[in-house]
């Protein structure tokens, strides 16, 4: 995986966390840490935990227009 796909998938996370869930920044990167423990990636746990699909559409919107970008 390029660097540049995993930073912003990252990054959409977090984001998708502070603006959509109202979590406070201090709390996002231990709970990243426990859902990539529990769940394997921060955002199947993201997606387990609160029930998210909007999260999984626009994070692979994302990622799609980067990969298109590189070729």
């Amino acid at each position: 995986m390029k660097l540049g796909i995993y930073l912003e998938l990252v990054l959409c996370c977090t984001e998708y966390m502070l603006q959509k869930l109202g979590m406070e920044a201090a709390t996002v990167p231990e709970l990243c840490y426990s859902l990539y423990k529990t769940y394997g990636t921060t955002m199947a746990g993201l997606r387990v935990q609160f029930n998210l699909i909007n999260l999984s559409i626009n994070c692979m919107r994302t990622l799609f227009f980067m990969q298109k970008d590189d070729y």
